[in-house]
Parts: structure tokens; sequence; C-alpha cells
């Protein structure tokens, strides 16, 4: 059973970056085109954030393997809260975007912690279930803020400068919530070895299934990434978007129907092959790019995200869980690790690819083609969507553990 101090703790660390959250990639690409007049050029460059952060991975995992993993963790929030304060005083829009760059880029060493130590305090067998409350916590917080910054901007583009700060305050209260949660002692992760590139090689090729699984992701991830790269950049130039349009686009559909779906279908995972559920959330979200490219509309991409927002929530779970089914206890920094590097380099490669091939196929436009790059990116989920449904029922076939129940067993003998 899970210690209910502990999720408490979880659970509001969690709601509490819940505005920054909200302002760190779409939202503040948004802004930084409308409020300081940055370039697709410029905004885009936001899209690298995430994915460099998580290339990251590699260096925490080390850190982390032998240590306690929350100083590694709580520090780097710290300093990217200061740099969200910062915004408060930018006139520059490359300043802007620096500020929160850095902070997004920080926030990969609290997910290659939290891995384990949801891991040792979250039992298998209610592990996504738990974790579906905790994100609905978390997502809750970012659609709410998500509507109130839209609306405060549309009063005054310049509201940037006060909102910024007070989301830095509320995920500093929030790492002093998560400070207090339990984690393993470094001595028993012994086995644990700190990873390298050179580790993260040899496991891929060791482990076939775990490959496969990371193959589908890149396409898929690669994919999305493109999407929600362009898709600001769209909303403010080739839909000519008001803040509160893309406030509910970029973050409220998609956060508030996650809260309601994430403790649905963290159940549902828990009972079923992860891998399965995991590639027919693949195929619902492959449905939203095509429908954001025939509608042309602010409607249409409202109508797009309600696809994504249903199943986001499980599709977040089993990317922050999932290699609990390959990976034994003292493995997860490594085998996270290289999921997240993973995940880090081809989010490098999907806003420079998504955009280069919209102004490609613009032909010389003023505005880029965007839509057509959507076509192809809807193409590319549904094909890793079908690969990996495919896979989870090879390896449910051969035996090997589908659940996280069954892979905790697979460890006990």
């Amino acid at each position: 059973m899970v210690e209910k101090t502990t999720f408490r703790r979880h659970a509001s660390y969690s709601a509490l970056r819940g505005p920054a959250v909200a302002l760190s990639v779409q939202l503040a690409a948004f802004v930084a085109m409308k409020s300081l007049g940055a370039t697709e050029r410029q905004a885009i460059l936001l899209a690298f954030a995430l994915p460099l952060g998580n290339l990251l991975a590699v260096f925490w995992s080390r850190l982390m393997v032998r240590r306690r993993r929350l100083p590694w963790a709580l520090w780097p929030e710290v300093i990217g809260s200061v740099l969200l304060f910062c915004v408060a005083f930018v006139a520059d829009p490359m300043w802007f975007i620096a500020l929160v760059f850095g902070t997004v880029v920080l926030r990969g060493a609290t997910i290659v912690a939290m891995s384990g130590i949801i891991r040792d305090n979250y039992p298998g067998e209610v592990r996504a279930g738990t974790m579906g409350k905790v994100q609905a916590w978390a997502l809750g917080t970012v659609a709410v803020s998500g509507i109130a910054f839209g609306y405060l901007l549309e009063l005054d583009g310049e509201a940037f400068r006060y909102i910024f700060p007070i989301a830095a305050l509320m995920a500093l209260i929030g790492v002093y919530r998560l400070s207090g949660v339990p984690e393993s002692d470094p001595k028993t992760r012994i086995l644990g070895r700190e990873p390298s590139i050179l580790d993260f090689w040899h496991i891929l090729r060791a482990d076939g299934y775990f490959l496969r699984y990371q193959i589908s992701f890149f396409i898929f991830g690669l994919a999305g990434m493109m999407v929600h790269a362009l898709l600001p950049l769209y909303m403010a130039q080739d839909l000519q978007a008001d803040y509160v349009s893309g406030a509910i686009a970029l973050v409220v559909i998609t956060s508030a129907l996650t809260v309601i779906t994430s403790p649905i279908l963290g159940r549902l995972i828990d009972r079923h092959n992860v891998l399965v559920m995991r590639g027919m959330f693949n195929l619902v979200w492959a449905l939203c790019p095509f429908i954001i490219a025939a509608t042309h509309s602010v409607w249409g991409v409202y109508a797009g995200q309600v696809l994504v927002g249903i199943v986001q929530g499980g599709s977040m779970l089993v990317w922050n869980l999932g290699i609990n089914i390959f990976a034994r206890r003292e493995e997860v920094p490594t085998y996270m690790g290289i999921h997240q590097t993973l995940t880090g380099v081809r989010g490098l490669i999907a806003p420079v690819l998504g955009l280069w091939l919209a102004v490609w196929f613009a032909g010389g436009a003023e505005i880029p083609a965007y839509r057509a790059v959507f076509l192809i990116c809807g193409v590319l989920m549904l094909t890793a969507g079908i690969f990996m449904i495919h896979e989870g029922r090879v390896m449910e076939s051969k035996g090997r553990p589908v659940t996280f129940k069954l892979a905790d067993e697979r460890e006990a003998l």
C-alpha cells in the first residue's frame, strides 16, 4: 500500500509546479511572439529546452545511482525557479526565451530522480493508478493556471512580468514539499552501475524488446514533438489566435481532460498489457494532427486537442513508468537514462526538421506550410502506434512481463 504522507507530499509538489509547467514551452513561445515580437525562428528555440534537459539524463543518472537522489533533483529546480523570477525584468525576446529555456532544461534532473523514488514508494500493482492521481493534481493546476494566464494576458500583454514570478514562488514551495519524500538508502542500490553512453548501447543490443520499445517511442515522439513545436507558431501566425484561444488550445484542454482521465487510465494500465495500452493511445493521439490540418481553424485545434487530452494522461504514465517492464530495481536509473536521453535526441531533431519542412513546403510563402507537416506527423504517429501494439502482443506471447505487477514478480524470483 502507498504511505499517505508520501503521496500527499508528492501530489502537492506536482500541483504547486502546475503554473510553472503551464508557462514552460508552448504558452511561453506564444507569449514570446505576441508580447515581445519574437520571430518563429526565435520562438521555436523553446522547443529544444525539454529535449536538452532529457539529453542530460545520462549526467543526472550517473550522479544518482550511488547517491541520494533528491538533492540532485531539488537544487536544479530551485535555480530554475530563480530564473523564472528574472522574467519580470526582460525587454528582449531572446532574454525571455533564454530564462524559460534554462528553467525547463534543469527540470530534467527531477524526472530521473523521481523514476527511482516512485519505484521505491509505489508497489507495482497500484503504481500507475497512484501516479494517475498525482498527475491529475498536477494537470488540474496547469489547466486552471493556463486559462487564468490567457485572460490576464488578453487584458494586458505585459502581464507575464508578474505571472512568471508567481509561478516561480509556487514552484519553490513545491520543492520544499518534495524534500520530505522518502527514498531508498544508496547502499541498497549498490548493484546499480553509473551509466555511460557505452552502457546504453550494450543494454539496447542485449535487450531486443527494450530496443524495439525505444524505436516505437522514437518514431512517435519525433512526430509528436514536431507538432508540439509548430502548434504555437501555427496559431500565432497562420490562425492569428488571441491569448485566450492560445491558452485554451495549448494548455487548458489537454490538461483539464487529463485530470479526468489520468486516474482511470492509470488503473487500466495497472491491469493490462502496458505496451498495448500505449499503442492504442498513440492511435487516438495520431488523429489530432489530421484534424488540425483538415479544419484550418481554432476550433479544429480545439477538437484535435480534445483527443490528445483524452489519452495524454495514460501516455504520460507509460512514458514515466514503462521502463519498469524491462528494468529491475537496481537498473531503473540506467534504463530511465536511456529512455530520457533518446527522448532528448529526438526532441533536438524535431523542431528543426518540422520548421524546415514547413518552410520548404511553403515554397517561399510568407507563412510556413505547417499543415503539410501535421499530415506527415499523423502518418508517423499511426505507424508507431501499430508497431507498439504488435510488440506488446509479441512480448505477451513469449512470456515477458507486460504489466508492472508481473515485472515486480519477476524481480522477486
